[in-house]
């Protein structure tokens, strides 16, 4: 039992959640609306029996996926190539963003479940750079390219990402020589017009490559061409006779 009067009606703010307006029955009419979720008012009479209600709805959250596909040393990747899934319902609808070098593709808003736990995966693609899953939601969330995981608070927009860069092209070039006196040391080997070094491991665009060596007195060795891709180590083998 309470004395006549008016009486406030409050409650906090909680993130993820609706604000409720609090409803009041004045004895047993229709519900009548007395203010916001924290500043509710009820004057109540000597002779009234009041119930004073309040609903508050959790409110989905929403995952995001972002992929950046770096393509600075001659790959041609996609987010397509990469097989991104998730345990999240929907297909995922990628927008690209970015050169020719950097794309970053970010997916639609898909409604998930709060406090429910989601897969994130991805395939390894030869010729670049494993990726790693990184989520800003306030459970972190993350993991190895083909096992990431992420969950939502409700109300909560996450944005998980992953980055995946091309590996540079090499290649090694070695010499033999069959008779005379001379050595590796006195051959100058060049991959199309460019002078390089003998066993050195070469950073190389991803190509075809013509492979020449050539000294006085010996035949001139045109090795042919040489097809290099991304992330690859190529070894060519330069044998020369007197």
């Amino acid at each position: 039992m309470v004395s006549p009067g008016r009486f406030t009606l409050s409650e906090l703010d909680v993130d993820g959640y609706s604000e409720g307006t609090w409803s009041c029955r004045v004895n047993g009419g229709d519900p009548v609306d007395v203010g916001p979720y924290d500043a509710g008012v009820i004057d109540l009479a000597a002779t009234q029996d009041v119930v004073c209600s309040i609903t508050n709805d959790d409110q989905a959250p929403g995952l995001i996926i972002e992929k950046t596909v770096v393509n600075d040393n001659g790959g041609d990747a996609s987010v397509a190539d990469f097989g991104i899934t998730t345990s999240a319902t929907g297909t995922l609808d990628f927008t690209p963003d970015g050169g020719t070098d950097t794309i970053v593709y970010t997916s639609q808003t898909i409604a998930v479940d709060a406090n429910t736990e989601y897969s994130l995966s991805e395939l390894d693609v030869d010729g670049y750079s494993e990726g790693s899953w990184s989520c800003d939601g306030n459970n972190g969330g993350g993991g190895a390219f083909a096992a990431g995981a992420v969950t939502l608070d409700p109300g909560e927009t996450v944005t998980c990402s992953i980055t995946n860069d091309d590996d540079p092209a090499t290649i090694v070039l070695r010499k033999s020589v069959d008779g005379g006196d001379a050595t590796q040391a006195d051959f100058d080997p060049y991959i199309g017009q460019d002078l390089v070094a003998w066993d050195d491991v070469i950073d190389i665009l991803p190509g075809t490559y013509t492979l020449v060596s050539a000294k006085s007195g010996f035949e001139r060795t045109v090795t042919g061409n040489i097809v290099v891709t991304p992330g690859s180590l190529a070894t060519a083998s330069v044998a020369m006779s007197a």
